[in-house]
Parts: C-alpha cells; structure tokens; sequence
C-alpha cells in the first residue's frame, strides 16, 4: 500500500506521470490500492482481482477488471452441473479469501440459477497436511454427494 501511495502521488519521475495501474493479481492487494488509486484519481485494471466486493463503484470508483467476479466465474460451472441434471455438488475449497468467495459464489449462482442443485462446501485449511485432507474427503464420501468440485 506504501508502494501505492508513494508511486499515485503524481510527482513526475524520469519525466514521466502515472496516469493508470496495472494489477495487482490478487483482491486482497486490489481492494486497499484501488480505493487508494481511486482517490487520486488514477484508475486500477487487474487481470486476476476476482472480489465481488470490488464491484462496489461507491468505494472503487476507477477500479476494472478483465475478468467475471467469483460469482459471475462460477455462472459456467453452475450451468454444467445443471445440464447433467446434478441434484447434489460438494465443493471442497481452501479456507483463505479467493477460496471462500469462489465458494461463496458457487452457493450463491446455483440457488439463484438452478435451484435444484444442493450445493454444500467444506474448507480446508491451507496448511493442512495430506491426513487432514484425506478425512475431508472420506467425510464427502459418505455422504449423499457424487459430485465434487475441489
């Protein structure tokens, strides 16, 4: 962010001005310096920054993207499982910002798109070891899902 500040303070610099921002690839970054670019009136385009929360023009107002939100990603998936007529889809995800929103936005796209599809999704830990993942997944097994999204 000190980066950010620092590089959008529109001091010329080996005779050049910023006048826009590529990146960052990872909403995490996107969501601070973007608000922070958009004040200073330079706009932001990353080619990975997914949030949903970005979409918020109020609070990022020079903010784009060259890529869907997580919702808006996980529209296809939702619309596969559909058309082989899944009732029932486990997503098994990374508990970490990128993977609770993608999840998030599987949960949200199939209640709104296909209602029939049950959609139930379980974190791991980004450090858990291959013991942790292994009884996640033996605990998907028994259950009533077939289809699984990891």
């Amino acid at each position: 962010v000190d980066h950010v500040i620092t590089m959008t303070d529109k001091k010329e610099r080996r005779g050049l001005i910023p006048t826009a921002i590529i990146g960052a690839s990872s909403s995490g970054i996107s969501l601070p310096t973007s608000i922070i670019s958009g004040l200073r009136g330079i706009p932001q385009i990353s080619p990975l920054s997914t949030s949903a929360a970005l979409d918020n023009k109020a609070q990022y107002k020079l903010f784009g993207r060259t890529i869907p939100n997580d919702d808006g990603t996980a529209v296809p998936l939702v619309a596969k499982f559909a058309s082989w007529n899944v009732k029932y889809v486990a997503v098994l995800h990374v508990d970490n910002p990128y993977g609770n929103a993608f999840a998030d936005g599987i949960s949200k796209v199939a209640q709104r798109d296909a209602p029939n599809l049950r959609v139930e999704t379980r974190e791991i830990s980004g450090s858990a070891d291959d013991n942790k993942i292994f009884d996640v997944i033996k605990q998907l097994k028994d259950t009533k899902f077939t289809y699984f999204f990891a």
